[in-house]
């Protein structure tokens, strides 16, 4: 019996739910539970459907979604609230409050690639939060590469510290290394002890939903677990 996968259809029908601000269903209830199962019916015309006209034929799908979602409504908030955790890796329930936003309710959520029906995608949020995640990783060993700089690094000025990453930008044209080219943005913008501001303007970039300043940026990478080492 499978417990995480859902196929397209699956997906789509969750990615409807949350539009009207309902909650997303897990694979689990999309094989077990009266209201997906018949969405899922709905969706994929194995749907049996009693009405006569039309008109209301067409609309019955959006019209069971809508209904689905007010009788989840009460558990949306919670829900909300523990996937934005969930997502960001975050316990510190005010900063939770400040951010929460429904869409963080797709995250994690994988299904097979329509091209290849075998490898698994992950919704555009994650990929962004993935992303941020491996970038931490880079800087906090640009940190530890950049030990082996002079030990009066953050005191040199700018036309010193281009000559001595000539080397390192010739290195970096050629193979165009990802750590190696986070090593140079690291040492041409931001100290030593400036990992964390770097984290936090990378997650700035991604423009996640609620994570629209600079301080807000600051407490998620301060609080979350994500970039911590493992």
């Amino acid at each position: 019996m499978r417990k995480f996968e859902k196929n397209s259809i699956e997906q789509q029908i969750n990615e409807d739910l949350i539009a009207e601000n309902g909650k997303a269903f897990t694979a689990y209830e999309f094989d077990n539970k009266h209201d997906a199962m018949t969405l899922l019916a709905m969706k994929n015309g194995t749907y049996i459907s009693e009405l006569t006209d039309p008109l209301e034929k067409a609309f019955e799908y959006r019209n069971y979604i809508r209904a689905v979602t007010k009788t989840a409504q009460a558990h949306d908030v919670l829900d909300i609230k523990s996937a934005t955790a969930r997502a960001l890796g975050l316990s510190h329930k005010p900063l939770i409050e400040q951010i929460a936003d429904d869409r963080y309710l797709l995250t994690g959520m994988t299904h097979p690639c329509p091209e290849c029906g075998h490898t698994e995608s992950t919704n555009e949020l994650q990929t962004k939060i993935d992303a941020w995640v491996s970038y931490c990783s880079m800087v906090d060993k640009a940190i530890l590469a950049m030990k082996k700089f002079p030990k009066t690094w953050d005191n040199m000025k700018k036309k010193q510290k281009a000559e001595y990453l000539k080397p390192l930008k010739s290195i970096a044209l050629a193979t165009n290394d990802p750590m190696l080219n986070v090593i140079l943005h690291f040492a041409e913008n931001y100290g030593r002890n400036q990992g964390a501001r770097a984290q936090a303007n990378a997650l700035l970039a991604q423009q996640l939903p609620n994570i629209t300043t600079f301080d807000i940026a600051k407490k998620v990478t301060a609080n979350t677990s994500l970039n911590k080492p493992r």
